[in-house]
């Protein structure tokens, strides 16, 4: 969730007895052994987004991520590593850190609960709905089941086909097809073939969030096909391919509560069997091997890229695929820029840190089609609340599906990393990741068309008709049809702001009856009666009382000054005048029920009988929403602000923000006097103090060199002359830490 509390406290891991990172080459076989050889670890980023990074480069290590701080859970040999990179690393105490946090309290009975979980066998899997104490997480087997259901539903709308075998399939041992859901309703002729958009998800087998997401989304389509105007238009003007598993055989692994990222194949680490097999992100064919350290040779590591490139089936039946559906538009030449008109889009689901990543991967030159590729990014960004970059900033790496989708044939493509943890708990994932997600992914199907041009344009934002919704209403009904055309839909990187959008120059309305035109096409006024900015709202009254009775589609488009369309959005509207009046506006209150480092907000009005309500809640200043009737966030001690949005099903709703106090930790104050005469100086961290609680200890750097004292005060002499960089960290009885830097100058 995207609050701006700077503590915001992330759910713990339930695979950190596992504890493999980009950089550890060494997992230990024995459960118990492991779980004795870790300890607690806050590693003070260098800024938000590098704490990102930490947490993804350490996400099987990752219990928590505050800000600048991230909490991992290493061994000697890691924390080794990190400290000669530079990063002040402090142990802590684990128990002391999970005190009075219920969120942590929660998912460390889920560790717990999953390491038992590793003993129960594959087969005892399928007697249960979803994963082992994940239940909104389907299994492979439930998984395509569902996905054949939707084929067997809506043949019309729905295929579902084999590209491939897995490791274990093709050696006869067990393993699944790999399958792909292709959804779009062909039944009209076209000239010319409908736009793709082609989803990967679980390529990973540990990251739960992403089948079940792409699984949502294929479900949302064809559910909502006769009552949701774009559900309808996406059906129509595109063909989407969703292999929800990419790696079956390791998700089924990964189903028993192991962390487990590679295919199966036995042929590699054999002698360590919870080790074996390829990282499949590292085994695509376009840059297998490219660069230093974008992969490893050895087998027993988590990002073993395989003997030859595309040695792995999965990997084999993905590439036979994705070329078979998309052409060539990249020349050889890596600046070479694919043309702006290329079609389609490629999108690789992953988990976990919230971000959406771009080409390259492999280089920090930017890619050719960077400008557009970037703006499409801070688009999905927007509406996730994620972080976007190019995906070499998180780290370099080789041998990945971008290198497929853009280096190889120039179809833009993304990876989506969801949520915080590979293991997301179930109310994290409904509440915010997966409705979230499933705005962008409906974004991403409507831009499809032309990808590198369309996100250019201005977005027509929350399209609705105040008055009928999605329900039917009689003919004069009072309606107005409301949007927010935004040019600047976009979160901006950590490290700038966003490009400033142009000023809206026209928003257009057209009317549909049974796929005919309905009256001319209408100029929308803004609100304040002048388009001068690149943001504007809309409200339109829409006079039907001389329009017949039956089912409309209201499309919505709007440009800018530079003369860029954005894509359309579309609305449905029912007149019947057997229909009931609409229902007044509904209300909107909460209550709050806060422990120490946590609250629970509840919505107090149920819904009327044949109602339907939704919710969002805005939690401080985020601008992307919790959903729910009830939310929880944590946070540190001070004041709190929600807004709650209630909305019935006619689209009409009531808001109501609140301010109110939360009890929480408090962040220790570090501050620190000295003076030096000549080389030698006294440092007094004494005056540090922490409002809720006492100063248990200090760590010391200077120039990147931990000391070996604890006390608040440090007496230090240097070697050299010259400008010196001294850092002390605080550290409460809870095991919250400040830091202070001083760069200061000695003389001989």
């Amino acid at each position: 969730m995207k609050l701006t509390s700077a503590m915001m406290l992330l759910a713990l891991s339930v695979s950190t007895s596992y504890a493999t990172t980009q950089s550890h080459s060494q997992l230990p076989s024995d459960v118990a052994s492991t779980t004795n050889s870790l300890k607690t670890y806050r590693i003070l980023a260098d800024s938000a987004q590098h704490s990102y990074q930490l947490a993804h480069e350490y996400h099987d290590a990752l219990i928590d991520r505050q800000n600048r701080f991230v909490t991992l859970l290493l061994d000697e040999h890691d924390v080794d590593k990190l400290r000669e990179r530079g990063h002040l690393v402090v142990q802590v105490e684990s128990k002391q850190v999970l005190k009075n946090q219920p969120h942590l309290q929660q998912a460390l009975q889920q560790k717990t609960t999953s390491k038992l979980t590793r003993s129960t066998k594959l087969s005892n899997l399928n007697e249960s709905a979803g994963i082992p104490g994940f239940a909104c997480y389907p299994t492979v087997e439930e998984t395509y089941q569902q996905a054949q259901n939707i084929a067997k539903r809506y043949p019309q709308l729905a295929s579902w086909r084999s590209i491939g075998p897995s490791w274990q399939k093709e050696q006869g041992l067990g393993g699944y097809d790999l399958n792909v859901l292709v959804l779009g309703d062909n039944s009209k002729k076209r000239k010319k073939p409908k736009p793709i958009l082609f989803m990967q998800s679980a390529l990973h087998a540990r990251e739960y969030t992403t089948a079940a997401t792409t699984l949502a989304f294929a479900n949302y389509l064809v559910d909502n096909y006769q009552s949701n105007a774009d559900a309808q238009w996406i059906l129509q003007e595109r063909d989407i391919h969703i292999l929800f598993v990419a790696n079956p055989d390791g998700r089924k692994q990964a189903e028993t509560g192991v962390s487990w990222r590679k295919n199966t194949n036995e042929n590699y680490c054999a002698d360590t069997p919870q080790r074996r097999g390829v990282d499949l992100n590292r085994n695509f064919s376009y840059e297998w091997f490219a660069i230093d350290n974008g992969s490893s040779g050895e087998q027993c590591d988590q990002t073993y890229r395989g003997p030859v490139a595309a040695s792995e089936p999965e990997v084999q039946a993905i590439e036979r695929y994705v070329r078979s559906l998309f052409e060539d538009r990249r020349g050889d030449l890596p600046t070479d820029p694919a043309p702006l008109d290329t079609p389609g889009l490629f999108l690789d689901i992953h988990s976990a840190g919230g971000m959406i990543l771009y080409p390259f991967d492999t280089t920090y030159e930017p890619a050719p089609n960077e400008p557009q590729l970037k703006q499409l990014a801070q688009r999905f960004a927007a509406f996730t609340g994620y972080r976007a970059m190019p995906a070499v900033d998180l780290y370099p790496a080789d041998g990945t599906s971008l290198g497929l989708g853009y280096s190889e044939l120039g179809v833009p493509s993304f990876v989506f990393e969801l949520g915080r943890t590979f293991f997301e708990s179930c109310q994290d994932y409904q509440q915010e990741v997966l409705p979230n997600n499933l705005q962008a992914l409906l974004y991403a199907a409507k831009v499809a068309g032309t990808p590198y041009i369309t996100p250019q344009g201005p977005e027509v934002l929350d399209l609705r008709i105040s008055g009928a919704g999605s329900m039917a209403v009689p003919q004069g009904s009072e309606l107005t049809l409301q949007a927010k055309i935004s040019d600047e839909f976009l979160l901006a990187p950590d490290n700038g702001p966003i490009e400033a959008g142009q000023a809206i120059k026209k928003v257009r309305l057209r009317v549909e009856r049974n796929g005919k035109k309905f009256g001319k096409k209408v100029k929308l006024s803004p609100v304040d009666g002048v388009f001068d900015t690149p943001e504007e709202f809309i409200s339109h009254t829409l006079d039907t009382r001389y329009w017949p009775n039956g089912t409309y589609t209201l499309i919505v488009q709007a440009q800018d000054r530079n003369g860029n369309w954005g894509v359309k959005a579309t609305q449905q509207l029912t007149l019947d005048n057997n229909a009931p009046a609409p229902v007044s506006a509904p209300e909107a209150n909460f209550i709050t029920e806060c422990v120490y480092g946590g609250c629970a907000l509840t919505a107090t009005k149920e819904p009327i009988q044949g109602d339907a309500l939704t919710y969002k809640w805005y939690i401080n200043e985020s601008e992307v929403p919790l959903h729910g009737p009830s939310v929880q966030f944590w946070g540190l001690k001070g004041t709190q602000t929600a807004k709650l949005e209630v909305e019935n099903n006619y689209a009409q709703r009531t808001i109501i923000e609140k301010s109110f106090e939360m009890d929480g930790p408090v962040l220790p104050v570090t501050n620190v006097s000295y003076e030096c005469d000549k080389l030698r100086c006294r440092f007094d961290a004494s005056k540090s103090y922490d409002p809720d609680g006492s100063i248990e200890f200090f760590v010391w750097r200077i120039n990147g060199e931990y000391l070996s004292s604890r006390e608040a005060i440090l007496e230090y002499e240097f070697s050299q002359a010259g400008e010196q960089k001294v850092e002390v960290a605080a550290i409460d009885n809870e095991y919250y830490l400040s830091v202070k830097t001083l760069l200061i100058t000695v003389n001989e």
